[in-house]
């Protein structure tokens, strides 16, 4: 690889610190919930304002799926995690 190379990836990667940091300090200063979910229901994210409003702590939000905090979801949980995998969805 050449040397503007390693520079131009070195640039990019600092890019991508600098983002990085930009959202996660989005994420942790809203007051809205947002939750990080795997298609099958498993919660692997939670903000700041997730744990407050949902009162466990990290760790055990994170031992959850999205239809232990939306009991409504039983009903409709294939349904939705389809929508999930295909666009994405705000609940």
């Amino acid at each position: 690889m050449a040397f503007a190379e390693h520079v131009s990836t070195i640039i990019d990667l600092e890019r991508s610190k600098e983002l990085l940091d930009k959202f996660r300090l989005l994420l942790e200063t809203t007051k809205d919930i947002v939750l990080l979910i795997e298609p099958e229901g498993k919660v692997v994210e939670a903000n700041q304002a997730a744990l407050k409003a949902y009162g466990y702590s990290r760790e055990e939000l994170l031992s959850l799926k999205i239809i232990d905090l939306r009991a409504d979801l039983g009903r409709k949980d294939k349904q939705q995690m389809r929508v999930v995998k295909e666009k994405g969805i705000v609940f």
